[in-house]
């Protein structure tokens, strides 16, 4: 059944139609059927992400790059390098641990799984020496402190365990001032 002009009018394709990328004149009878082909283009691929989704794979048509978190790839720095770096009896492993209040230090043996001395910010004795316990300051406290408690118990050598944080700052002056006070590493 042929239109009359006036019932044509000029549609834009709708989004995700492939066919059609142009404006062009089109009657409304072929207008509902480009938007309902259009429709459901639109409701495969949203039901095609939605499997994808569901079953975790990254080809879903609108799955973006997601970065990790930087608290997710310290962990994994940190057990690339725990891989690496193990302590025994002779030689313990020197952790060290740093959060946004607080800095942390412990010597262990990984073969006994026994923590043999640690230290931190949190004790009343260290607390007591900085002003804040979370500068540069008070993880050079920390790494004197973590000697002193380990030449007590007889360790002088050591091996150092960055826990994935970058050697700077904060890590760097407590391992500096731990070498200062003795320890070997």
């Amino acid at each position: 059944m042929p239109m009359s002009i006036s019932e044509e009018k000029l549609v834009r394709p709708v989004r995700n139609n492939f066919r059609d990328c142009l404006y062009r004149k089109v009657t409304n009878l072929e207008a509902d059927k480009v938007k309902k082909q259009c429709f459901l283009k639109i409701l495969f691929i949203k039901i095609k992400n939605c499997f994808f989704a569901l079953k975790g794979s990254k080809e879903g048509v609108n799955s973006m790059i997601n970065k990790p978190s930087r608290a997710a790839a310290r962990i994994k720095r940190h057990k690339r390098i725990r891989n690496k770096v193990s302590g025994t009896a002779q030689q313990p492993r020197l952790a060290v641990f740093r959060s946004n209040k607080h800095i942390y230090a412990q010597i262990i043996d990984d073969v006994a799984q026994h923590t043999l001395c640690a230290a931190s910010t949190m004790e009343a004795d260290i607390a007591s020496k900085v002003k804040f316990t979370s500068t540069v300051e008070a993880a050079k406290v920390v790494g004197e402190a973590i000697a002193k408690k380990a030449l007590d118990k007889g360790i002088k050598e050591v091996v150092f365990d960055r826990g994935g944080f970058v050697y700077h700052g904060k890590i760097q002056a407590l391992a500096d001032a731990a070498r200062e006070a003795g320890l070997q590493f």
